[in-house]
């Protein structure tokens, strides 16, 4: 079915004369979503569709999403795809707006219907370009921000007769666009840190006065600038890691990066496991051979542990500041567990999110992973 006759001008110029606001986008939602997911059922049953080749071991939300839809299954962040192309088709609505109220001749009533005729000619050739707003710019991908969640990379898709393929620009040796490489695997991660009392303080953050400034100083010194570019990006993979390491170097705390969850703590004598409260049943997932000691809320998204005299010597605390934050109401979200002290080892990372990979350390359990804690010395 041309893609006309499934989204008429009449629908398109009421996308280009609609604000920003809850309207415009409950009607994308509601109304030109459902019509572009049509048109791409089309294609795909036909088998005009081609997939993202070359993401193994990588996360990228649209070509994810893309893939997951072409396979008939649902990816973790499949809502991105609608999204992304109910988005295409607000943008030529946009430009043919712009184009008909601009003051050197511009005119709405042949802007709007000239640009709903090229979108319409664009999807039906399976080719995804936005226009170019300034007739002195070549037409440029429609997807052109996709991160790599595990490289901090970023992409654009390149999508023509409904084959995509990814290029990522390349800013040190050879500057500009150039075919994204395929990557491998990051192995699980370790760590070791020492607990030198072996009174233990876990929470989403200590926020005791005076530890985020001495944090943040002691970050900032071991990272320097990496800290604000790709290596130390937290929303990579590859960044979390580096900040983990950085933090630990840094401060002698440990800060593992999760999600805006809440994190179960299980305990077996000398071994600690951090999981999601919940699983996919939504009840409270056990770890074979343990008991839950503890939840955190993660709000910062993180999980951050510390020995309490490493968290005293961090704010160079003599007046007991930490001690009067801790018995205090601010201080009762902070998990306190006496373990032996020593060197403990960490294993965290993507690798073990997994309960079929966690399995591998000895962790049986229905839900994600976050780290496990075995003392070593």
């Amino acid at each position: 079915m041309p893609f006309n006759e499934r989204l008429d001008l009449a629908t398109f110029t009421k996308i280009a004369e609609m604000g920003h606001g809850f309207d415009r986008d409950d009607f994308m939602r509601d109304v030109v979503q459902p019509i572009v997911m049509a048109h791409l059922e089309e294609q795909r049953d036909a088998g005009r569709m081609g997939r993202f080749e070359g993401i193994e071991n990588r996360s990228m939300r649209f070509p994810d999403a893309w893939n997951a839809f072409l396979a008939g299954t649902e990816a973790e962040w499949q809502y991105t795809l609608p999204n992304q192309m109910a988005h295409f088709v607000l943008i030529w609505a946009i430009d043919g707006k712009i184009k008909g109220d601009r003051e050197d001749g511009g005119n709405e009533a042949e802007a709007i219907p000239a640009a709903y005729a090229a979108l319409c000619e664009r999807m039906d050739e399976g080719r995804i370009v936005k226009p170019t707003f300034m007739p002195i710019m070549t037409p440029q991908p429609a997807v052109d921000d996709i991160r790599c969640e595990a490289t901090g990379v970023r992409c654009r898709a390149i999508i023509e007769d409904w084959r995509p393929r990814l290029e990522r620009l390349e800013m040190q040796d050879r500057r500009g666009w150039i075919p994204l490489e395929p990557v491998e695997k990051q192995p699980a991660q370790t760590v070791e840190i020492d607990l030198p009392t072996g009174e233990l303080l876990i929470a989403d953050f200590i926020r005791a006065p005076g530890v985020a400034e001495a944090y943040e100083r002691a970050v900032d010194r071991q990272m320097g600038d990496s800290r604000y570019g790709p290596a130390g990006c937290t929303s990579s993979e590859i960044g979390r890691y580096a900040t983990t390491r950085a933090v630990l170097k840094g401060t002698g705390m440990l800060e593992i990066s999760t999600r805006d969850v809440s994190v179960s703590v299980h305990r077996d004598g000398d071994s600690l496991v951090f999981t999601d409260a919940h699983d996919h049943t939504d009840e409270a997932p056990r770890v074979e051979g343990m008991t839950v000691v503890g939840e955190i809320c993660c709000d910062r998204s993180t999980v951050v542990l510390a020995d309490r005299s490493i968290v005293a010597k961090l704010i160079k605390d003599r007046k007991g500041r930490l001690a009067s934050f801790l018995s205090s109401p601010d201080g009762e979200d902070v998990v306190r567990m006496d373990v032996e002290p020593g060197r403990w080892l960490v294993t965290f990372g993507e690798a073990i999110h997994a309960p079929e990979d966690a399995a591998k350390l000895g962790v049986v359990t229905t839900a994600r992973t976050w780290f496990v804690m075995k003392r070593i010395g």
